[in-house]
C-alpha cells in the first residue's frame, strides 16, 4: 500500500449530510457533509465500543455514535458523552482519526498518509474533466483482482489485438507486433504514445468509430501514482 498519495475513493454526488461508509486501503471510513456542504472524513469506528459511526446521524455539523450517542466534531474529537454526569471531563483518547480530503473532477480524494501538507504529491492533472466540449460519464464496477493486475491490464497494449479481436483489436491479424512508442516520464506519472497501424474493419458498435478499413489510430497510455490510468484514443474523427 502506497499511503502518501491522494486516492479518488468516491463520487462527490454520493455523499450528503447522511453518513456514508467508504472502504479503501483495507480501512473503513465515514464521510459526511456539514451544513455548508463541506466534506468530513473520519475513522468509522467509535473508540468506546467499536460501533460504526456511519450508522449514526449528523447534527450541529457533528456525527453521533448510534450506540451511546457520543458526539464527534470534524477533527475527530469527542465533545459530548451523554451518559456522563455534568463536570466529568471527556477522556483524551475519546477521539477518532480524521483525514485530509478534497473534491476535484467530480471525485472525493482522500489523503491517507502522514506527510505534512506542503510535502504531499499533487492530485493528478486531468484537464479533460474541465473541458466543456467533452461529455463526462461516471460509472463504477468491481473486479475480483488485486489492483496492480488491473493497472497492468490497462497499460498493456500488446494484448489488445488478441483478446479484443472480435471488436476493435483485430488490427494485427497479419503480424502481431507492437509499433515503436514514445515514452515520457515525470515526477509522478508516465505516458507512452504509440501508433496502432493497419486496423482491419471493426465490428458491432466499434464500426461506428473505426470506420476506415485501414487507419492510423494514435493511442496515449498514461499512469499516475498511485493507481490511476489514462487512455486517450485519437482515431482521426475524434477522441
Amino acid at each position: 500500500m502506497l499511503k502518501n498519495f491522494w486516492y479518488a475513493c468516491e463520487f462527490s454526488a454520493a455523499v450528503t449530510t447522511k453518513p456514508k461508509q467508504v472502504r479503501i486501503l483495507n480501512q473503513k471510513l465515514v464521510f459526511y457533509r456539514n451544513a455548508k456542504g463541506q466534506l468530513i472524513a473520519l475513522q468509522d469506528r467509535c473508540p468506546h465500543r467499536g460501533a460504526a459511526l456511519s450508522l449514526g446521524w449528523v447534527k450541529d455539523d457533528c456525527i453521533h455514535c448510534p450506540y451511546h450517542a457520543w458526539k464527534f466534531q470534524a477533527d475527530g474529537k469527542c465533545i459530548n458523552i451523554p451518559a456522563n454526569q455534568p463536570g466529568i471531563p471527556i477522556p483524551k483518547n475519546a477521539r477518532v482519526d480524521s483525514y485530509p480530503i478534497q473534491e476535484k473532477y467530480g471525485f472525493i480524494w482522500l489523503f491517507y498518509g502522514d506527510l505534512p501538507e506542503e510535502e504531499r504529491p499533487p492530485i493528478p492533472p486531468l484537464p479533460e474533466f474541465e473541458d466543456p466540449s467533452l461529455q463526462k460519464i461516471f460509472f463504477e464496477y468491481e473486479l475480483n483482482a488485486h489492483y496492480t493486475r488491473t493497472l497492468e491490464n490497462d497499460m498493456d497494449m500488446s494484448h489488445v489485438s488478441i483478446i479484443h479481436s472480435k471488436s476493435f483489436g483485430n488490427g494485427f491479424a497479419l503480424e502481431q507486433k507492437m509499433e515503436d512508442y514514445e515514452l515520457n516520464v515525470g515526477d509522478w506519472e508516465g505516458h507512452a504514445k504509440v501508433n496502432v497501424r493497419d486496423y482491419t474493419k471493426a465490428k458491432d458498435l466499434f464500426a461506428f468509430v473505426f470506420r476506415p478499413l485501414k487507419a492510423n489510430v494514435k493511442v496515449t497510455l498514461g499512469f499516475y501514482m498511485p493507481n490511476i490510468t489514462r487512455l486517450v484514443v485519437d482515431f482521426g474523427r475524434g477522441k
